[in-house]
């Protein structure tokens, strides 16, 4: 196995600049590939500003790309990518945007190449029983029937694909990706993300909810849950976006504004404190989400976990009896209450290690990586 190997990692965003778990993740690879002796260098290509910048590894920011349509995105990342791209022995694209150009360098200069499948972005939403904004539907309409076509072509040109769980998998090969080399490889736990664990003797019915505030997350499906739990239940919802209001009003109009605290956008490095606070994680998700950061953070912090028993989530919570149908607030509650039962007699570190532990993760993307040159 020839050592040394030098990777190019292709991202929208890269933190400081974060929208949501994939910004996390892609450093959290960057960072593990970066510290592992089989890798020699690492270089992140972004497109959120122009501020290079180092942690060990180079950080290339590329300009600002502000459109939502990809044809320009990966027009414009090409001319940036051109001359930079060939070096590297392997390219890595990472939350789906630029899997397109990525494709095509493949291609053009023969450069094993690996794309995580971490988002719907190529995939007409309804298909999944996903409703997207009008606009940007009408576009996804139009874009897949012709330009889009052509994006998805150099897609295929990637050797090998990384879905995050097995239903982002099944979607991908039902869809587009039908006869490509796909493996399911999981995110990595943040091990830097430390919690001071509440004792487990003292049980105050505090539930937490972490995420964006949109109709796909079904918060107000377990805002509905309260209905069904006593007055000693309590809620905080971390999180925003365009749901926001509507949920706010529906929590007044059922009476629930002393049982619930909307805490709003909380940064990543104050997260901790707010789940040290809590008993009971619940993920409402009413749409295949291709995974869930926070059910990793949540079970850090040694929760238990309530979760709808579709996408992503599905596959991490380790007890499948705390999984209930999606749109259903009356099961969402009868959940909660048998994760209160079962409050004491959860150990999910060892679990959290064996499934999620940068490196497991990280070998078996290293591994991937040596397969995909080898095949060539």
């Amino acid at each position: 196995m020839p050592p040394g190997l030098d990777v190019g990692i292709v991202t929208p965003r890269f933190p400081p600049n974060i929208k949501g778990g994939g910004e996390i993740s892609a450093k959290l690879l960057a960072d593990n590939l970066y510290a592992d002796s089989r890798i020699s260098k690492v270089t992140v290509y972004s497109f959120d500003g122009d501020l290079h910048s180092n942690s060990g590894y180079d950080i290339v920011r590329l300009g600002d790309i502000r459109s939502e349509f990809k044809e320009w995105s990966n027009l414009y990342a090409y001319f940036k990518l051109n001359s930079r791209i060939n070096k590297h022995d392997v390219i890595h694209s990472y939350n789906m945007c630029f899997h397109p150009v990525v494709g095509h360098f493949s291609e053009k200069f023969c450069i094993p190449s690996i794309a995580t499948l971490n988002s719907y972005s190529f995939i007409r939403e309804s298909t999944i029983g996903l409703n997207s904004r009008y606009l940007h539907s009408i576009y996804k309409k139009v874009s897949l029937n012709s330009s889009g076509r052509i994006l998805i072509k150099k897609i295929r040109n990637i050797d090998n694909f990384i879905a995050l769980s097995n239903l982002v998998k099944e979607i991908y090969e039902n869809k587009i990706l039908n006869g490509s080399n796909i493996q399911v490889i999981p995110n990595m736990i943040d091990t830097n993300f430390n919690t001071e664990a509440i004792s487990n003797t003292i049980f105050q019915n505090n539930l937490i909810y972490v995420g964006r505030l949109s109709k796909e997350k079904g918060v107000k499906y377990l805002i509905g849950s309260l209905d069904y739990l006593s007055d000693e239940y309590s809620l905080v919802i971390v999180g925003d976006g365009s749901q926001k209001e509507e949920l706010e009003k529906i929590a007044s109009k059922r009476d629930l504004d002393d049982r619930i605290e909307f805490a709003g956008y909380i940064e990543q490095n104050k997260l901790n404190k707010y789940y040290e606070a809590s008993d009971i994680f619940v993920h409402p998700g009413i749409w295949p989400e291709p995974f869930g950061r926070t059910l990793l953070e949540a079970m850090q912090a040694d929760l238990p976990i309530v979760a709808t028993n579709i996408g992503g989530p599905k596959d991490i919570v380790p007890n499948k009896e705390l999984l209930c149908p999606p749109r259903d607030s009356e099961q969402l509650a009868k959940s909660i209450k048998l994760a209160e039962d079962m409050y004491n007699e959860l150990d999910v570190q060892k679990y959290l290690y064996d499934n999620y532990h940068p490196s497991t993760i990280t070998d078996e993307v290293i591994e991937l990586y040596y397969e995909t040159m080898k095949n060539k």
